[in-house]
């Protein structure tokens, strides 16, 4: 999930990721948050509205928070926060979401390499992205 940002000439999409679990670190966390930016901004895209044409900006942040709780994840009422739970094994052998459009999710450490788009393409399914047919 993220917020929208409309500024003079471009759209800011602002994201905020939370890992935590027994296998994120400080480097994890910044190779999803770099992921992601650099992903998403790679396209260079821009919308059209009205008559004006404004560049598509994702910033995305991010923050080791190893002691997080259920109930602050529960409670979140921050558009940008995005929570992912980091560990060596989860259900079904591969990262995920909790849903398409949910900020809550599960990366399997195996799956966030160094040139990996897994990261960037879960970020997807937080913004409501379904596969594509």
């Amino acid at each position: 999930m993220g917020e929208a940002e409309i500024t003079t000439n471009s759209v800011i999409i602002h994201s905020h990721i939370i890992t935590y679990g027994n296998a994120s670190d400080e480097i994890v966390t910044e190779r999803i948050r770099n992921e992601i930016e650099t992903m998403w901004n790679e396209p260079n895209a821009t919308v059209t509205i009205g008559n004006e044409t404004f560049q598509i900006l994702f910033r995305i942040t991010a923050v080791l928070k190893k002691d997080v709780s259920e109930l602050e994840i529960l409670q979140n009422t921050d558009p940008r926060n995005n929570y992912f739970r980091v560990e060596e094994y989860v259900n079904g052998n591969i990262s995920f979401v909790d849903g398409i459009g949910c900020n809550t999710g599960h990366f399997k450490l195996e799956n966030l390499y160094e040139g990996s788009t897994t990261a960037a393409h879960e970020y997807g399914h937080t913004l409501g992205l379904n596969h594509p047919k």
